[in-house]
């Protein structure tokens, strides 16, 4: 009798519970949830690991139509509840729990995977930080964490760079370690942080970066601006003496190369003989000796004769390539002919017979002062000129569109297009350097120590060997200069007169065409388009009578007169002869 009574008093409890289960259930379906919690709280009064209470609270704070809904009390409850999923229970204490409540694995992993869902939704709409954080806090049996922690990551990265700043983008890969973005905001915030650092660009603070800062990957970078920056204001005054004191101070900076052509190019700004002479005696330790003596080198042989080199090494004992001058007064003393092969131009020396160029050249001028103007095969329509040197060496530093030979030790040459009139005009030296700037619309080669050219929209001018402007560009037309003078066209008369080397009329414009005086006597035309020959004062020496005139040669020039061609009366052609000094017909 007390056996039963002890197992009926055990009992009791359990089916209490179990009662106040399906009463809570059976609230929850009737929507009666305040009673239900107070009947379900009961329960975990009485015992507070009950897995059944704690599923149906989550199914009542989950249920939509309850006005306390809230999902993260549900999941508190649906954890707990999922904890009982791990013991065991006896077969009828289980069966009355299930019965009373509900409770079962397939019910809880359902319920469990609504209120995770239905919580991802919320974080999703809210897509903050705080929500994604809350969520990835709280519901922590999501399947859904990792695709919830990318998003939060993603953002809280795109916050970060938003701030641009070195603070926020450290702050986010010490929040999130693993997130993937940690390595792209790591190097992000190493450059905002040099930049934040170096802000004020001073080779002070790079400096500064440098020694606190060794390992970061921008040491490099702020290292070769501490160098630039401290190099520019240590010698901030230009002058040889502050780039010489910087040498001496820095003789492991990369800039001690600077410094160095810094100093040559301060000395040789002049660039002449003396100065180059100057700077190879006062620096000889300078690494630009070589490229000094090479200036002088191409000052002073400007025509590629035996004699210009022979009278260099008589002035340059001490010139320390004294082989190359050798070897140039030795080429120079040779003649070279120009051969065609496959419709492609060569070069061989004249008396061995040596090639100098294989036919290569679809262009090839005649071998003048060293060298010769060519054109390679390039596979367009027009092709660009450049120079071949006797000594088998080719001069291509610019695209060159025009060539000439080389006078007075300098070559016309111009880039662009020519043919469309929108090429320029400049001057080269042997090596070919610019000796004057590509700038004019039009030039001719040197004579007498000065170069016609001209500026479209001003008119024409001479400029000296150094480019620099001699006679300003003020008329209409000219001519270059012979005997010291030079045919020029009035812009305000639209005559022809001759000037001198300073500009200044020495006979007055009243030509309506003017040629170049030679042997004293310069061809001219009168008002009337007829042609004759006047002297040096613009007096007339044979009469304006001919057709056309060109100047003399050896005492003679030839004339030309237009008649009318016996077989056609309405012809008329230009019969030339030959006239000397006094305008009487010679033999040609």
């Amino acid at each position: 009798m007390r056996v039963h009574l002890l197992l009926l008093l055990c009992l009791i409890p359990l089916f209490t519970l179990g009662q106040s289960l399906k009463k809570g259930l059976n609230s929850i379906n009737r929507g009666k949830y305040d009673v239900a919690a107070q009947q379900l709280y009961g329960v975990l009064e009485d015992e507070s690991e009950n897995p059944g209470a704690h599923f149906l609270l989550a199914q009542m704070y989950s249920s939509h139509d309850y006005s306390g809904y809230n999902l993260d009390s549900a999941n508190k409850y649906m954890l707990k509840s999922a904890e009982g999923l791990k013991k065991e229970y006896k077969t009828k204490e289980l069966e009355k729990l299930q019965s009373s409540s509900g409770w079962r694995e397939f019910t809880v992993k359902e319920l469990q995977e609504r209120i995770n869902d239905e919580a991802y939704q919320v974080a999703e709409s809210g897509n903050t930080l705080e929500s994604w954080n809350h969520f990835i806090s709280v519901y922590t049996s999501s399947p859904k964490l990792s695709i919830a922690t990318e998003h939060r990551n993603e953002l809280a990265f795109k916050e970060a760079l938003k701030s641009n700043s070195a603070a926020a983008l450290k702050n986010f890969y010490e929040s999130y370690p693993d997130a993937v973005e940690v390595p792209a905001a790591k190097s992000l915030y190493d450059k905002l942080f040099y930049k934040e650092q170096t802000a004020d660009s001073t080779w002070q603070s790079y400096r500064m970066f440098i020694d606190k800062y060794p390992y970061s990957p921008y040491a490099g970078r702020a290292r070769d601006n501490y160098q630039r920056l401290y190099f520019l204001d240590f010698t901030r005054a230009h002058t040889i003496e502050s780039y010489l004191a910087f040498a001496d101070a820095n003789p492991n900076s990369p800039f001690v190369h600077v410094a160095e052509d810094s100093v040559y190019a301060i000395a040789t700004r002049a660039n002449d003989v003396d100065g180059y002479k100057k700077f190879i005696a006062d620096f000889p330790g300078n690494r630009n000796v070589p490229k000094a003596w090479e200036r002088i080198y191409q000052i002073e042989t400007p025509f590629y004769t035996a004699d210009v080199f022979r009278k260099f090494m008589s002035k340059y004992p001490d010139y320390p390539n004294p082989k190359r001058v050798q070897r140039d007064m030795k080429l120079a003393t040779r003649q070279y002919e120009r051969f065609r092969k496959d419709g492609l131009y060569g070069f061989v020396d004249f008396q061995s017979r040596d090639t100098i160029f294989r036919a290569q050249f679809t262009e090839a001028a005649p071998v003048f002062n060293g060298v010769s103007a060519v054109k390679l095969p390039c596979g367009k329509e027009k092709c660009p000129y450049l120079y071949a040197c006797v000594d088998g060496t080719l001069v291509n530093r610019y695209p060159w569109t025009e060539a000439s030979d080389f006078f007075d030790g300098h070559a016309l040459v111009a880039i662009g297009n020519c043919a469309k009139d929108s090429c320029k005009y400049g001057f080269i030296n042997r090596f070919g350097e610019w000796t004057v700037r590509p700038t004019y619309d039009d030039a001719f080669e040197f004579n007498e120590g000065l170069a016609l050219v001209k500026i479209n929209g001003v008119g024409y001018g001479f400029i000296n060997t150094k480019g620099e402007e001699v006679i300003k560009p003020v008329f209409a037309d000219a001519g270059s200069f012979s005997e010291g003078l030079a045919s020029a066209k009035s812009p305000e008369t639209g005559l022809y007169g001759f000037i001198d080397k300073t500009g200044k009329w020495v006979i007055q414009p009243k030509f309506n065409k003017a040629g170049s005086f030679s042997e004293t006597l310069a061809p001219v035309a009168d008002e009337t388009g007829k042609w004759g020959y006047i002297d040096r004062t613009g007096k007339w020496v044979i009469k304006a009578q001919y057709d056309y005139a060109l100047s003399f040669v050896q005492g003679r020039a030839k004339v030309m007169t237009k008649v009318t061609d016996p077989k056609n009366p309405r012809v008329s052609l230009l019969q030339d002869k030959m006239i000397d000094k006094k305008g009487k017909t010679v033999k040609s």
